[in-house]
């Protein structure tokens, strides 16, 4: 199941992503570059977050990149490091605020606060019966960001990338 919902431009003109049905016209001029999608938490949900990036009409093929990079690195630990997450949907909102680009991702998952704590503290390693390095992609991340935080809640986890 995705949903979308898309705020943008102080016209009123619709982008792309706001003629999916359920979508919202902006609720106020400081989120008027603002787009929200509901993604089930599973590995083919990826394909549906790579769409959403692509369809932002507010960001630079650059910066879109970025977004599709981390973001696709945060979807993939929510798939293999925080599920089941509750009611198997995350919720991924990309918006530029006061010329900021974030991402956020917000959902309820059970493991994700233990994950949250030790997910910086390990280096990178190789691992030999895989045959591939591990913990590569958050260092990525957060090499691309200027900022990202990970906030288990009692009511909601979040993940938050600032560009």
């Amino acid at each position: 199941m995705i949903h979308v919902e898309s705020r943008r431009s102080a016209t009123g003109e619709l982008s792309p992503a706001e003629a999916v049905p359920g979508s919202r016209p902006p609720s106020s001029p400081a989120r008027a570059a603002e787009a929200t999608i509901s993604i089930e938490v599973e590995r083919e949900g990826i394909f549906a977050f790579e769409y959403f990036i692509d369809s932002l009409d507010f960001t630079s093929e650059s910066e879109g990149a970025k977004l599709k990079l981390a973001g696709s690195e945060i979807f993939d630990n929510l798939v293999k490091h925080a599920s089941p997450v509750a009611g198997g949907m995350a919720t991924v909102r990309a918006t530029r605020r006061r010329g900021v680009l974030y991402l956020f991702f917000a959902f309820k998952s059970p493991s994700f606060r233990e994950y949250a704590a030790r997910c910086f503290d390990y280096e990178p390693i190789f691992d030999n019966r895989a045959r591939r390095w591990r913990g590569m992609g958050l260092r990525m991340t957060r090499n691309l960001s200027s900022d990202l935080r990970f906030r288990a809640g009692t009511l909601l986890d979040r993940v938050i990338i600032r560009f």
